[in-house]
């Protein structure tokens, strides 16, 4: 079974399991701003489907090297994907596919 976790560009994080997404946002005393809040902290379930989808565009960022980037700098976000053999990470810029998966985790979680 595999296994995703995503940190946007503002540290809200997003566990995903085949069956719910558990957001965990930042809150203003984390933020660099003192202000930033990422609402609020919430765990749904989700299909099949969804579970797929969201397998397939994280699949689609790591293989696209193009989005890829060696550090954590403003504006970049992180991809985990792990299994029983292991985990894999990747530093990523911003694009279409990652704002395909962003839409994607922010509409099930609402």
């Amino acid at each position: 079974m595999t296994t995703y976790t995503y940190t946007d560009q503002n540290n809200n994080v997003f566990d995903i399991s085949p069956k719910e997404i558990r957001y965990v946002p930042i809150t203003p005393v984390e933020s660099s701003s003192g202000t930033y809040s990422g609402g609020e902290k919430v765990t749904v379930s989700i299909t099949e489907e969804d579970f797929k989808e969201i397998s397939e565009l994280a699949t689609e960022l790591f293989q696209n090297t193009e989005v890829h980037t060696s550090k954590r700098t403003m504006g970049t976000s992180v991809l985990y994907a792990t299994t029983e053999n292991g985990s894999k990470r990747v530093t990523l810029l911003r694009s279409k596919q990652r704002g395909d998966l962003e839409r994607v985790l922010n509409s099930l979680k609402e």
